[in-house]
C-alpha cells in the first residue's frame, strides 16, 4: 500500500477563500477554526454532515455586507482539531455556546444546513433565550428520515466501512457525493469538489467523521419539545432534496408554531450552494422584516 498523503489545517487556511476572515481560535482546551466577517446582527453559520465552513462561501460573501457572520467548524470537522473524543450533536451545541460566549454574544441568529439544522433546533430547545431567530435549511434531524439515519449508524460500526471509505476517498467519489445532493449538479467543478474533499482529508478526519455518524441518534434530541419553540423561525427547503424529504419542512411549519416554510424550485439538498442569492435574500427579508 503507498504511503497516506494528508492535508495540513493551517495551509488549508492560508490557501482557503476565507483566509482574510478565517483563524483559529482556542474553544474549551479545542483548536478551532472559525470565520469571521462583517458588522450588525450576529449570525452564526452550522454545516452539515461531512461538510465545513467551505459550504457557506456564497453566504458569508454576500451576508456579512449587512450583518456580523460566523462560520464554525465543529470539533472534529473541516479545519478544526480532530481528538480522539465522541462527537455527537450535543458536543456541537455546547461548542456553539462557547463560540458565543467567546465573542460575547448576548444573543444571536442560528442558520444550519442539514445536520447544522438539527444542531440549531437542538440550541434553540436548551438555550432558547440566546437564540433571536433561527433557520433551518433543509434541516435533518426530524422524523421522516429516522430509519436512513439508523441504517447508516449501523453500517459505521463494521470494521469494514472505515476501510471501504478510506479506499474509495477520492476526487471523484466526492464529485458524485455533491452531484447526487445537488439539483443542477451543472455547477460542480474542481474548485468546489477540493473545497469538500481537503478537509476530509486531513489527518484524522475520515475518522472523526466515522465516530459522529457512530453516535448519531434519536436520544440526544426530544422531538416533543420542538413544539415549544416560541423562536420565530425559517424553513428553507429544497423541493427536488433526495437526501431528506419535504415531508419534514412540513412537519417542521406545523411544530413550530411561529414558523414559515419556503420552498424553492428546482434545487436540491443545499439551496445556499445552489440558489446562494436568493437564500440570502430570504435570509436578509426574514432578519429585516421578522426580527
Amino acid at each position: 500500500m503507498g504511503k497516506k498523503i494528508y492535508y495540513d489545517e493551517k495551509k488549508l487556511a492560508a490557501e482557503s477563500v476565507f483566509k482574510d476572515n478565517g483563524r483559529f481560535i482556542n474553544l474549551k482546551g479545542e483548536k478551532t477554526y472559525i470565520v469571521e466577517k462583517g458588522k450588525g446582527d450576529n449570525i452564526i453559520l452550522l454545516n452539515g454532515i461531512a461538510a465545513s465552513i467551505f459550504t457557506w462561501r456564497h453566504l458569508i460573501d454576500i451576508l456579512s455586507r449587512e450583518f456580523h457572520v460566523f462560520g464554525i467548524d465543529y470539533s472534529g470537522t473541516g479545519l478544526s482539531e480532530k481528538k480522539e473524543r465522541k462527537y455527537s450533536i450535543n458536543i456541537f451545541t455546547e461548542q456553539i455556546i462557547d463560540l458565543m460566549n467567546y465573542f460575547n454574544m448576548d444573543k444571536c441568529i442560528l442558520v444550519g444546513n442539514s445536520l447544522g439544522g438539527e444542531a440549531a433546533l437542538n440550541i434553540a430547545i436548551k438555550y432558547p433565550d440566546m437564540v433571536k431567530g433561527l433557520i433551518l435549511i433543509d434541516s435533518a434531524g426530524y422524523q421522516e428520515n429516522k430509519e436512513v439515519t439508523k441504517f447508516l449508524v449501523r453500517l459505521s460500526r463494521f470494521k469494514i466501512t472505515s476501510r471501504l471509505l478510506n479506499f474509495c476517498m477520492s476526487r471523484k467519489f466526492v464529485k458524485k457525493i455533491i452531484k447526487w445532493g445537488l439539483y443542477n449538479d451543472e455547477i460542480v467543478n474542481y474548485d468546489m469538489v477540493d473545497g469538500y474533499y481537503k478537509p476530509m482529508k486531513t489527518k484524522g478526519g475520515l475518522k472523526a467523521f466515522i465516530d459522529l455518524v457512530k453516535n448519531l441518534s434519536f436520544t440526544e434530541f426530544n422531538y416533543n419539545e420542538v413544539k415549544n419553540i416560541e423562536i420565530p423561525t425559517l424553513i428553507i427547503w429544497g423541493r427536488d432534496d433526495k437526501w431528506i424529504p419535504l415531508s419534514d419542512g412540513y412537519r417542521l411549519k406545523k411544530d413550530i408554531k411561529n414558523s414559515e416554510l419556503i420552498i424553492i424550485e428546482d434545487c436540491g439538498h443545499g439551496p445556499q450552494e445552489e440558489k446562494p442569492g436568493y437564500v440570502s435574500l430570504l435570509i436578509k427579508d426574514f432578519i429585516n422584516n421578522k426580527l
